[in-house]
């Protein structure tokens, strides 16, 4: 994960490998630090993957696999939200079900029809939507059997989303698609989507009516944000032979 600075404060958040959130301010003096691992059994895979904080407001987002307790122990992905001043947790989040794998995928703040959400993939093989102050679920789309490690983009009310891995039919590997951000609950269904192209790493762009987003071939892929219909492809990199 990426550390975020706070432009209201100076301050610097950090997620590590094993669940540990620290806050340091702009000269490198630490303010607090929560060990998530330990206050919540956090889990680690594939070389500890961790989702990057997220500022927004007074609080200070963070993500990771863990387990909770009472009705709320079992394993999921959870949204955890701290004050970003004394680290004192404000809500912990779980818009979805159990997690596959651990997942790095870059939050996304944006407003929708008047709602403020934070909007991410999680390791459960879905991107949720939150209410980013609140915790409280707005929407969850599954789309894959594994981890999502893609950030979404936003325009207007259609959210792009993306993965590399399993889809759940068929046998194609990835997909890109658009779904429609003001919906509520569990959505079904998608305003359109490219099935077999694998964005395993790289989160789209946009830009105007297009979105662009690399595939795991290095290829660099264009899309009318609209209709879906893919505009062009540029392939980012060459294989040379060796020489004699």
């Amino acid at each position: 994960a990426s550390p975020a600075a706070d432009p209201e404060t100076g301050n610097v958040y950090a997620l590590g490998v094993g669940a540990s959130l620290i806050a340091l301010s702009a000269d490198g003096k630490l303010l607090w630090q929560r060990s998530i691992g330990e206050e919540f059994a956090a889990f680690t895979t594939h070389g500890g993957r961790t989702m990057s904080p997220m500022i927004d407001g007074d609080l200070v987002i963070v993500s990771a696999a863990v387990s909770n307790w009472g009705t709320q122990a079992n394993r999921a992905h959870r949204i955890i939200a701290l004050n970003k001043r004394t680290g004192e947790i404000v809500y912990v989040s779980n818009p979805g079900g159990r997690p596959y794998d651990t997942a790095y995928a870059a939050p996304t703040i944006a407003t929708i029809n008047g709602t403020r959400m934070l909007i991410v993939g999680l390791g459960d093989g879905a991107v949720h939507a939150i209410k980013s102050q609140t915790g409280e679920k707005v929407w969850s789309y599954v789309v894959a059997k594994r981890a999502i490690n893609t950030g979404v983009v936003v325009s207007g009310s259609t959210v792009i989303i993306s993965h590399g891995d399993e889809n759940l039919t068929g046998n194609q590997m990835g997909m890109i698609a658009a779904i429609d951000g003001s919906q509520t609950g569990d959505i079904k269904e998608a305003k359109w989507a490219h099935y077999g192209e694998q964005f395993g790493f790289s989160s789209p762009l946009l830009d105007g009516s297009r979105v662009y987003q690399i595939e795991n071939g290095s290829r660099l892929k264009a899309y009318d944000i609209e209709s879906g219909k893919e505009l062009w492809t540029q392939p980012l990199g060459t294989a040379q032979k060796a020489p004699p």
